[in-house]
């Protein structure tokens, strides 16, 4: 079966949910600095969307809205403006851009900060993850957090039905006394996902907004030294578009 890698830019304010005018604008900057493919540039035609049906909804636009529990999925319009999420917020979204076959659209940046190796295939799929609720990423090598009650006693976790992601949630604010919970006061277990080597992050990997790069099995060259990071020209775009810092987490499915 194989290892398949996913790697998390997150805000270090986790609580952060950009507004429907800065995801205009962070779309807009990830056309404009080629990690996203134009679907009236010549490159997008060597994009291939055949690999999934769910990937049928972005032939035109190069992105679609997945809601795989509810079957109410729809094309990402190009441009996507700030109405269009506007209409749909604050409920939660997940956006993404399938790119397959990379190595033919030579108009497009990798996101990754090393070589692609020397697949014949390379594909990835760019993601934006927005959550009313912190989603609660967890795995083999993401330990829950260590503490996920409110100050006055309330357990915060909970499993919501339906909606796009399959990840437990955590309440924002306490429904018994409405106080901001921050992840960033307690901590998670991390592992290394090629040493597993352990550290204690703040907050994990739980937020209610991520940057994701699911690049499957075409995980990029790496060696004892070097771990995969997102390319700094990228990890740049999204932080100065938001307004917030952000730092990487890498997982494995």
């Amino acid at each position: 079966m194989g290892v398949e890698h996913i790697h998390y830019l997150l805000p270090k304010d986790h609580a952060f949910q950009p507004s429907p005018q800065q995801l205009e604008k962070l779309i807009a900057g990830l056309y404009n600095g080629s990690w996203l493919c134009r679907p009236d540039s010549a490159g997008f035609s060597q994009l291939d969307f055949s690999c999934s049906c769910d990937f049928e909804l972005a032939r035109k636009t190069g992105g679609f809205r997945r809601e795989p529990q509810t079957k109410d999925c729809e094309s990402i319009p190009y441009p996507a403006t700030s109405e269009w999420f506007a209409a749909r917020l604050p409920a939660d979204l997940l956006l993404i851009w399938p790119i397959y076959g990379f190595e033919k659209c030579r108009s497009l940046r990798y996101p990754f900060d090393q070589s692609v190796g020397e697949e014949t295939e390379i594909y990835f799929e760019i993601q934006l993850q927005i959550a009313e609720n912190y989603l609660h990423r967890v795995s083999e090598i993401i330990d829950p957090l260590s503490n996920v009650d409110c100050k006055c006693g309330a357990s915060l976790e909970f499993y919501a039905d339906g909606g796009p992601f399959f990840n437990g949630r955590i309440h924002k604010n306490c429904p018994e006394c409405g106080t901001l919970f921050d992840p960033g006061d307690v901590f998670a277990v991390c592992r290394d996902v090629w040493t597993g080597i352990e550290t204690e992050v703040a907050g994990g990997a739980t937020s209610c907004f991520a940057l994701a790069i699911d690049c499957g099995k075409a995980i990029p060259n790496i060696d004892s030294e070097t771990a995969i990071r997102i390319h700094p020209d990228l990890k740049k775009l999204v932080e100065e578009t938001l307004g917030v810092m952000f730092y990487e987490l890498g997982d494995i499915y």
